[in-house]
């Protein structure tokens, strides 16, 4: 049992930083989008389209959020050592 909580532990960890690999990326995507957004004049179709993308991307990282937390979550119930990293 302790080596399976072990592998567990490691895919939830492995799970976890792809998640927040995935984040720092929607994150740059969000922030990009916005200074484009900012540089658009108003009433132009592209401040739409690139307002859609902003609202897409917050939505996707809320969803990747709530995936952070279940995998954090795991880690701290199965008592893994990963979690003296910092996390």
């Amino acid at each position: 049992p302790a080596d399976c909580r072990s592998k567990e532990g490691k895919a939830y960890y492995e799970q976890y930083l792809k998640f927040c690999q995935l984040r720092q990326q929607l994150q740059n995507t969000i922030d990009n989008n916005r200074r484009l957004y900012s540089e658009v004049e108003d009433g132009n179709e592209q401040k739409i389209k690139i307002g859609k993308r902003i609202m897409q991307a917050e939505w996707n990282m809320l969803s990747l959020e709530e995936q952070i937390q279940i995998c954090l979550q795991h880690l701290r119930q199965a008592e893994i050592p990963y979690l003296n990293t910092g996390l």
